[in-house]
């Protein structure tokens, strides 16, 4: 047995001011209605009185009672808190309540006749299938149904055994003038990843809700959702943003050679994208210089680089002025020398005159 809906108060049903309970007080009365015969009946407080029609059943309680027992055979006992079907009794007051041994329904089959008949069907924010006929719980729901190029209907219904079917047509919309723009122009438009040509330009869509990508290389992809309306003006304007940063380079001397990753670049301002590089100068008879470099998008870095020449010097000074000089076999003249650093052997010659020789390592 289940009770079947909420009490009912029933302010036509008097209670003659006779019928009292052990206290003097004018009884309270409940009213249960029911599909079921042979009904019995306890309260928590006693019952004073009940009065037996086909299946109408009319308690005199005490006016505080709280709970009420329903007896049928065949079936479990069933317990009704009087409170919990908005039953507050008073003296005089009667409520109504239906019983009843029916099982309760909780789905039913939901029956949609759509025009156009394609149009997709969302019930409580959840898709349905393409079935005309669904099974859902008893009760209010929130249906939208929607369809490009039509109107969407978004509406609450109330599914009960009794109401099942429901019909629904979607009216037709016209195409709406769009304009989508970017600086710098030239990007490559995407609406619902369909390629709709190079910014800036314009093209014709449903009034609805899309999903806008502009890419152009060198800059970072810009992603968003737009929505367009019928009958207003749809322009849809971005500014692109740089994928890169700068490095500014000044080296001394001013013919080195730079690299960043192997390859190749002039003295000055360098863009990149964002990454990490590995900066190499480097110029014959100068040691080379090299460190890792972060380029942070939208940032500029600055590298200042002076070489160290790879070299030390030599003062030769000989006399008599004229002798020959040789350093690992290549003559020099007299004075400074400068040399790669290494260990050379100093030979100094003239006719007539003993040779001097000598290891110097240069630093």
């Amino acid at each position: 047995m289940r009770v079947v809906g909420k009490g009912e108060y029933r302010p036509d049903e008097l209670i003659d001011v006779s019928i009292k309970d052990a206290n003097q007080r004018v009884c309270a009365g409940l009213i249960i209605l029911s599909d079921l015969s042979g009904l019995t009946f306890q309260a928590y407080n006693g019952i004073v009185k009940v009065n037996k029609d086909p299946g109408r059943y009319f308690l005199f309680l005490q006016p505080d009672e709280r709970v009420v027992e329903v007896y049928a055979e065949g079936y479990v006992p069933l317990k009704i808190i009087l409170y919990d079907y908005d039953i507050k009794f008073e003296s005089g007051k009667t409520f109504q309540l239906k019983v009843t041994g029916e099982k309760e329904i909780t789905t039913v089959s939901l029956n949609l006749l759509l025009e156009p008949s394609d149009a997709q069907v969302t019930l409580d924010g959840k898709k349905l299938s393409s079935s005309p006929t669904q099974q859902v719980a008893v009760g209010k729901h929130t249906i939208k149904i929607e369809k490009q190029g039509f109107k969407t209907i978004e509406q609450a219904i109330d599914v009960s055994p009794s109401n099942t079917l429901f019909r629904f047509a979607l009216k037709e919309v016209e195409l709406a003038s769009v304009q989508i723009k970017s600086t710098p122009t030239g990007a490559k438009i995407l609406i619902d990843n369909s390629e709709k040509g190079e910014t800036n330009k314009g093209l014709w869509l449903y009034p609805g809700t899309y999903k806008l990508k502009l890419t152009l290389a060198g800059y970072l992809d810009t992603e968003k959702n737009i929505e367009v309306k019928e009958g207003e003006d749809n322009n849809f304007t971005n500014t692109l943003l740089k994928n890169s940063g700068a490095i500014s380079i000044d080296v001394t001397p001013n013919d080195a050679e730079i690299k960043l990753n192997d390859q190749t670049y002039n003295s000055g301002d360098v863009e990149l994208k964002p990454g990490n590089y590995t900066l190499l100068v480097t110029k014959s008879g100068y040691l080379p210089h090299s460190e890792n470099v972060e380029i942070k998008r939208g940032e500029k870095i600055s590298r200042d680089i002076t070489l160290t020449k790879n070299s030390g010097t030599i003062s030769i000074d000989v006399t008599p002025n004229d002798a020959e000089i040789k350093l690992n076999d290549q003559t020099y003249n007299s004075g400074d020398v400068e040399l790669k650093p290494g260990n050379y052997t100093l030979l100094v010659t003239k006719n007539g005159y003993l040779p001097h020789s000598e290891n110097v390592e240069i630093k």
